[in-house]
């Protein structure tokens, strides 16, 4: 059987959406920050998923950073969702979403690349201990996002029922 760890990625993952980085680290005897960072690592706690809605879809990358901040205390330090424009085969994805600290900017709309500046929304969260995604993804003005959110509680609770865990 694997790292135990691994099969809670999605599961944490699901409680920093719903309750917020802090307490999802304590929740479910995982033991604090310090336990979930990598062995002998300092941080911080890294996350990278794929995601196509379904297979003709331009993929979507979302990336998610845990830190501590001075007291100690586990924070969202960056958050990010990428996607390539329309037609674009090679090159870095876009980001419609990018947040270091709570702070950054979002893109509206279904398609916003063009023209960088246009569609784009300055954001700054009240509490660094939350996702962007979980916020931001209950917005109309923010589709995408949303669609990411909804893939995220869904993919959840989808694949880690009982029946999904068990190793054949």
């Amino acid at each position: 059987m694997g790292d135990p760890r691994g099969f809670d990625a999605f599961g944490f993952l699901s409680d920093c959406l719903a309750v917020g980085v802090e307490e999802a680290c304590d929740l479910k005897q995982r033991g604090g920050f310090d336990r979930l960072v990598s062995y002998g690592g300092s941080g911080p706690i890294h996350f990278e998923i794929y995601y196509r809605e379904s297979p003709g879809d331009r993929p979507i990358t979302y990336e998610l950073s845990i830190s501590r901040d001075k007291s100690g205390r586990p924070f969202v330090a960056e958050e990010r969702l990428r996607q390539r424009r329309k037609g674009q085969k090679r090159g870095r994805p876009l980001s419609f979403l990018l947040l270091k600290s709570g702070e950054g900017q979002a893109w509206a709309g279904e398609e916003s690349f063009e023209g960088e500046e246009a569609g784009q929304i300055p954001v700054e969260l009240t509490d660094r201990r939350k996702l962007g995604v979980a916020t931001l993804g209950t917005l109309k003005a923010h589709p995408r996002i949303a669609k990411f959110r909804k893939f995220l509680e869904s993919w959840y609770l989808s694949y880690f029922t009982p029946f999904g865990t068990r190793e054949k």
